[in-house]
């Protein structure tokens, strides 16, 4: 499945005149727009962060975002990155790497 949005932004953040923080990223939307799959991507990192939708106030483990991670979505990012991370009440965690 290929995503249905692809977005480049950069985001500058200034201390006085001086860039203190840049944010290079491309943002990829998977799936419905109305419940998408956003996956995010700094162009200066190896991994990807992902956001998988899920029923308001319900936590999920690794196992069951493991489990409910659309497999076609998996191998798009898996051929574009080293890394893949999702998002977890903990934060974002490991959910697959080529290194492993």
């Amino acid at each position: 499945m290929s995503p249905y949005l692809i977005t480049h932004n950069r985001d500058l953040l200034f201390k006085g005149d001086q860039v203190e923080q840049d944010y290079n990223f491309i943002d990829y939307w998977f799936g419905e727009p109305a419940r998408p799959i956003h996956a995010r991507h700094y162009l200066r990192d190896e991994r990807v962060t992902v956001d998988l939708p899920t029923p308001e106030g319900v936590s999920m483990s690794l196992d069951q975002l493991r489990a409910a991670f659309p497999p076609e979505i998996l191998c798009y990012l898996q051929k574009r990155f080293d890394q893949i991370e999702v998002r977890t009440d903990d934060g974002y965690v490991e959910l697959w790497s080529s290194r492993k």
